[in-house]
C-alpha cells in the first residue's frame, strides 16, 4: 500500500466508528479511505468477490468529502 495511506487503520479492522472519527478529525479524507479499499479489490480480483466497482468511486468520494466539509456527516455521528 502507499506510504501516504500509513496513518489510516487496518481497513480489515477499521469500524464505523473509527471511520467516523478519523474523518471527523482530518485524520484522513474520504479518498484516503477510498482508495486502498479499491486497491484491495483489484489484489483480490482474481476471486471475482466483487463483480463490478463504481468507475466514477473516486469522483463520488471527492464529491461526498467535499459535502461533508461543507454541511457535516450525512448520518453516523462520531
Amino acid at each position: 500500500m502507499d506510504s501516504k495511506y500509513t496513518s489510516l487503520p487496518s481497513l480489515l479492522d477499521l469500524t464505523i466508528e473509527e471511520a467516523a472519527r478519523g474523518l471527523d478529525s482530518g485524520r484522513f479524507t474520504t479518498l484516503d479511505l477510498t482508495k486502498p479499499y479499491l486497491a484491495r479489490i483489484d489484489e483480490a480480483s482474481q476471486f471475482r468477490a466483487v463483480l463490478e466497482v463504481n468507475p466514477d468511486a473516486l469522483a463520488v468520494a471527492r464529491e461526498l468529502g467535499n459535502e461533508r466539509a461543507r454541511s457535516g456527516s450525512r448520518g453516523y455521528e462520531s
